[in-house]
């Protein structure tokens, strides 16, 4: 065999080996990408439910602060006037609201006509709360005692408000909705996984130059010398 064959034969040994580094490192990097976006997923999620879990607890404390001052008797007896007088405290026990903040609040107030079907007399967003798909069996029972409920984008509180004797007579929603909070996630995530990805690609195309440009034009230079 010629010196020219070996030379061929071992251009075509290395050029293979720098393809098959390059396919390894391929799948390699997406590997990692997949890793890194599976990690920034699970980082969001315990945050935000994090944040969920100490948001619930002001909800609650809020609620049961506010169904101290409701009175029950006067909610039965004078629905239209609790409507002007309660939410006006009410709203001083809210904390303050920004664009800046990931959460809204928002409250309703309600008599019971009876034990299938409440009268508004107080409603901050009509859209936010939840109190119509939430059934009355779930907070109005024998024991009646507020009822938590959660979903993907809100928590809220329903608390029954109970007259002298201990009767239901009405409830009180408070309502934290996170579609800010949501948003942002989503938006960081994104980010953060596009920043990712650049720097995989990056690294994939200095990879590539480093070992397998050079061998490429150093075999086409020996087949034009040929």
């Amino acid at each position: 065999m010629s010196n020219n064959d070996n030379e061929t034969t071992n251009d075509n040994s290395q050029l293979s080996a720098a393809v098959r580094a390059l396919v390894l490192a391929f799948f390699a990097i997406v590997l990692a990408v997949v890793s890194v976006s599976f990690a920034i997923h699970h980082m969001r999620e315990g945050f935000e439910k994090e944040y969920r879990n100490h948001y619930q607890y002001q909800l609650e404390a809020i609620a049961m602060n506010a169904t101290l001052i409701i009175n029950g008797n006067e909610l039965a007896a004078d629905p239209i006037g609790s409507g002007q007088k309660y939410p006006a405290i009410i709203n001083l026990m809210l904390p303050a609201q920004s664009d800046d903040s990931f959460s809204t609040i928002d409250y309703g107030l309600f008599s019971c006509l009876d034990e299938k079907s409440l009268s508004v007399i107080y409603m901050s967003r009509q859209d936010q709360l939840v109190f119509q798909k939430t059934p009355m069996y779930k907070w109005r029972n024998n024991q009646p005692k507020p009822y938590a409920t959660e979903s993907d984008d809100k928590n809220s509180i329903l608390v029954p408000i109970l007259d002298g004797e201990g009767t239901v007579v009405g409830l009180f929603e408070l309502t934290g909705t996170h579609t800010k909070l949501r948003e942002y996630g989503d938006a960081l995530e994104g980010q953060l996984l596009m920043a990712v990805i650049i720097a995989a690609v990056v690294g994939l195309v200095l990879f590539s130059i480093q070992y397998f440009i050079p061998k490429l034009l150093l075999l086409r230079k020996r087949e034009e010398e040929g």
